[in-house]
């Protein structure tokens, strides 16, 4: 995982590993574990925003939107990234 918001999260991944995979198309995410204090989430439906695929390199990022994600995993979200930046001293 490159990124997560309340929005939505990017991964990095293998292009081999990752077969014709297009912008636009939905996805489920099965179930993903984050440390504490945001823990497990699972069952959710994502739509591939964009893909960056540099070709002379073996992976591939893309980004993905949450769809239909209930306002209390949304909340839960903003608080862990709130949290990890000022884990980092990055309070913003």
């Amino acid at each position: 995982i490159l990124s997560l918001s309340s929005g939505g999260l990017s991964f990095l991944g293998n292009r081999y590993k990752l077969p014709g995979i297009t912008e636009g198309e939905q996805l489920t995410l099965s179930s993903i574990n984050f440390p504490q204090p945001l823990g497990t989430i699972d069952n959710l439906r994502l739509a591939v925003i964009y893909i960056l695929d540099f070709h002379h390199n073996v992976r591939l990022s893309f980004g993905c939107e949450f769809r239909d994600i209930p306002n209390s995993l949304a909340e839960k979200i903003e608080d862990f990234v709130q949290y990890r930046l000022k884990d980092v001293n990055l309070d913003l």
